[in-house]
């Protein structure tokens, strides 16, 4: 944490982490990741088959980044706790992260606090739930 990786570091970091086999946590809160960051991130998610916990918290994380993540996310199968607090997550990205919960079944704790979605992203999010009953944090 606190490194400011940032999004070119986040490229490399997550291309090295394609095939890993070993890391089973990420805490990556306060690095200024954005949406070239995220995009990786979400690329690595989509084949990634041993992390549990990633932190993204305070991040640069938007509406576009959180596409990014959904995408990865629909297709990964062993994350069971993200953290997306203190991002700049509007409706928009409220809604792709809730049609993402409709579909990933191992996703057990999402924390989103403090992101400036609305009722609109709210109401995704509860019916991205409605659909899952892995889901015990939201």
């Amino acid at each position: 944490p606190h490194c400011d990786i940032g999004n070119e570091g986040m490229v490399a970091l997550c291309q090295g982490l394609k095939g890993n086999d070993v890391v089973e946590q990420l805490d990556l809160e306060y690095n200024n990741i954005g949406e070239s960051g995220s995009k990786a991130i979400g690329d690595m998610l989509s084949t990634n088959n041993k992390l549990h916990h990633l932190d993204l918290e305070h991040n640069a994380i938007c509406d576009t980044s959180s596409d990014f993540l959904a995408s990865g996310l629909t297709k990964n199968n062993t994350l069971a706790n993200l953290v997306l607090c203190q991002n700049q997550i509007g409706n928009e990205g409220a809604r792709k992260l809730g049609k993402m919960l409709k579909v990933n079944r191992k996703l057990q704790k999402v924390f989103l606090e403090q992101n400036p979605f609305k009722s609109g992203g709210e109401q995704a999010l509860v019916n991205g739930v409605r659909r899952n009953f892995h889901i015990q944090h939201l």
